[in-house]
């Protein structure tokens, strides 16, 4: 017997985030919030400026940041223009750990507003280093949960206190995650 789960309704989608609701992420804030903000504010930009899903963030390592030579020879593999990618491009590569579906493996431009934070973050760094370090610390008792699933937590405590939500009646889930940045990118793509 096959049962079939009940489908979505529109009001339970998750949804792109709305102007006002961008305008207040990126806003600073006072306090806990601000020290929060600053700590996001990398990923929360970049997210936005590419589409790329959180946990592809995460897992970005720091060769796969290209620009020049690098960017030359894999524009030309990819068969994609390199004047297409005057800031330089990020590549986005299907590991175990790292894209949703095959089509996750990409060359994907980095925008003019975030390319000096992404050269910023790669400044110094190793080759095989991650762009966004996973800083946790190992606790006694602590699961192995991805280094994603610890940012979504940040940025639900952060969202929240930025009073960016949209709940209906008694549902526990907010139709905007963070993932709602890649809805966000898509949208503005399609207008």
């Amino acid at each position: 017997v096959k049962t079939f789960s009940k489908l979505k309704t529109k009001s339970d989608r998750q949804r792109a985030f709305r102007d006002s609701e961008l305008k207040a992420l990126f806003a600073p804030q006072e306090g806990t919030a601000e020290k929060l903000r600053q700590q996001l504010l990398p990923l929360m930009s970049l997210a936005l400026a590419s589409g790329a899903r959180l946990s592809e963030l995460c897992a970005l390592r720091v060769r796969e940041v290209m620009t020049g030579d690098a960017l030359k020879h894999k524009c030309h593999d990819l068969d994609i223009s390199y004047s297409d990618c005057p800031h330089g491009a990020l590549f986005f590569r299907v590991t175990e750990d790292q894209g949703k579906t095959i089509s996750a493996e990409r060359l994907t431009p980095v925008h003019s507003a975030v390319a000096g934070m992404v050269a910023k973050l790669a400044h110094g760094k190793k080759l095989d280093d991650l762009l966004f370090p996973d800083d946790r610390r190992k606790r006694k008792g602590s699961t192995d949960r991805p280094y994603s699933f610890s940012l979504t937590q940040k940025f639900e405590r952060y969202r929240m206190a930025c009073k960016v939500h949209d709940r209906e009646g008694d549902r526990t889930r907010s139709r905007v995650t963070f993932h709602s940045f890649r809805h966000s990118f898509i949208d503005a793509r399609t207008k």
